[in-house]
């Protein structure tokens, strides 16, 4: 969140700051599905009990099942990368067929008097049932009202369904339902919490990947509908992951590929040779799902201000353009984007006289904005025996603060990785993230937020599997600041596949307090969690 405040004489407490990041809403959804959220949970504990009692190894499952699990895997559904790959491997898995490529399918012979035609459409079922539990050891209260998180913290039950149809032999449609209860709410009480949070973490539903997609030509496709597009090649940190906004409500829980929120878009790929043009209009405005007021994770003792958030439609429309290659041991890719920020900054609207005094009082009338950007951004991968370069940069146009509301700021994001593989089933990576404000102003450090010209940021992951690759060990640990005492945290997380279709993952998160302002009073957010999920 870009945060800047007056002098100190005119300093905003930073209790008056305030971000509302709504859920895309699908009213006839929710009235025609889930008048009663509680079945969300019912059902997640049933098909999970039902895996248990009859728990036996399986087969190994056919092209197009193993297709849908790779796509649902991690839950919070990660879209299929399509910068690096062409539709028709996004396709693939649709029918029983080997995938076809531009070439093939150029060349592909008529079928013979003998030969079974295919029949369309072809409808795909799946989804995945998740029950999941966080138990907080160290007392969390995040408001002055106390909230209490300590203890049992959540006992949600997910449901993602999805639903695939391969209309033709260039043609498919996806759409996708997720939704969530809460019970932890109904065991502790609704009164014991703050009407933002029981509005955000009781329940949800939303539509999720949400498409159609095919060829136009041989070397022109075309997608449209709700998706998520990749941009970078950092699989921690973001710089030029830009396009989709992410859900921020639970710190360190979660990793990016999981986190990443579907918007409505259009998007048109042509291919030639080792390149792809890749050009996006997003006409659905949406931000990061930030941590509500007396939730686990807010860092504020009071609620923050509204909102402004821009109308969907052609007048506000973001705009992307990709360019990427990929050759022999290395890619690389050019980015461009027309968009708003997704962290939003303090706004003072107007001054409300309260009291004449002496002295006179005053009441600030403050709004979040999001301040509308340009970025040029570029991104490397180098591959080098069992090392992997990784290298972005980005140069933002456009940033808004509060002291200085009449002045626009650029800032240059520059991240560079490596990731080594050589050791037997154990993957180790590092990224290391600097963001530098031009133009710096000394204004922008007075205020709760403290906007620095340099801002660092830190990420380690190791991976270890063993019987194989069933039993999946993750340490990730990542730190704000260059003596990474601005914030940090390290989660600790071991997950078994009891079959193709049932996985248990449990762990525990460490936090770090520190002066970045999801992090200020983090420290005694220190939690154990557990989750069982079932995929069908």
């Amino acid at each position: 969140m870009h945060i800047a405040l007056g002098q100190k004489k005119d300093r905003i407490p930073s209790s008056m700051l305030n971000v509302r990041c709504s859920m895309f809403d699908v009213h006839p959804l929710k009235n025609l599905l889930f008048k009663n959220y509680r079945v969300l949970f019912i059902l997640a504990v049933i098909l999970m009990t039902a895996s248990l009692l009859f728990c036996v190894p399986r087969p190994s499952l056919a092209e197009d099942d193993t297709s849908m699990e790779d796509a649902l895997e991690g839950f919070n559904d990660d879209a299929v990368d399509t910068t690096d790959t062409d539709l028709e491997d996004v396709m693939d898995g649709f029918d029983d067929g080997p995938a076809e490529g531009y070439a093939e399918e150029s060349q592909a012979t008529p079928p013979s008097k003998n030969q079974s035609k295919s029949v369309y459409p072809v409808l795909s079922l799946g989804g995945i049932a998740r029950f999941r539990a966080f138990y907080n050891y160290a007392k969390n209260t995040s408001t002055e009202d106390e909230t209490d998180w300590g203890g049992f913290s959540s006992l949600r039950g997910d449901l993602l369904l999805e639903a695939d149809a391969k209309l033709s032999e260039s043609w498919q449609a996806k759409i996708s339902l997720w939704g969530y209860y809460d019970l932890i709410y109904d065991i502790n009480g609704w009164d014991e919490y703050t009407q933002d949070a029981t509005d955000i973490h009781v329940k949800n539903l939303e539509l999720r990947d949400t498409y159609i997609q095919g060829n136009l030509t041989q070397h022109l496709d075309i997608k449209v509908g709700r998706q998520i597009v990749v941009w970078g090649k950092s699989d921690n940190l973001r710089v030029c992951d830009v396009l989709n906004p992410l859900y921020l409500r639970e710190v360190g829980m979660t990793d990016i590929r999981d986190l990443r929120l579907p918007v409505t878009m259009a998007r048109l790929d042509y291919y030639w040779s080792n390149w792809n043009i890749s050009g996006m209009a997003i006409p659905e405005i949406r931000f990061n799902d930030l941590p509500v007021y007396g939730g686990d994770f807010y860092f504020q003792d009071r609620p923050f201000p509204d909102e402004e958030i821009p109308e969907d439609g052609i007048e506000n429309m973001e705009y992307a353009l990709a360019i990427n290659g990929i050759f022999s041991g290395w890619d690389i890719s050019f980015y461009y984007a027309d968009i708003y920020d997704d962290a939003p900054y303090l706004y003072l609207e107007s001054v409300d006289l309260i009291s004449p005094g002496p002295p006179p009082v005053y009441q600030p009338n403050l709004v979040l904005k999001h301040a509308r950007l340009d970025m040029f951004g570029t991104a490397y991968n180098l591959a080098l025996g069992n090392w992997l370069i990784k290298a972005e940069a980005a140069h933002f146009r456009g940033l808004q603060f509060f002291n200085t509301p009449d002045q626009t700021y650029s800032r240059t994001d520059i991240l560079a990785g490596i990731e080594y593989s050589g050791f037997r089933e154990i993957t180790l990576s590092f990224e290391a993230l600097n963001r530098h404000l031009h133009d710096y102003d000394e204004a922008l450090e007075e205020s709760p937020s403290s906007v620095k010209q340099n801002e660092s940021q830190y990420a380690a992951r190791l991976t270890k599997d063993w019987l194989n690759e069933t039993l999946t060990l993750t340490l990730l640990a990542s730190a704000y600041g260059v003596d990474f005492m601005s914030g940090s945290f390290e989660r600790f997380a071991l997950e078994y596949d009891l079959t193709d279709a049932f996985a248990i993952n449990g762990g525990l998160v460490l936090y770090q307090s520190g002066d970045t302002p999801e992090f200020e009073n983090i420290g005694d957010s220190d939690r154990i969690f557990l989750e069982l999920r079932y995929s069908f």
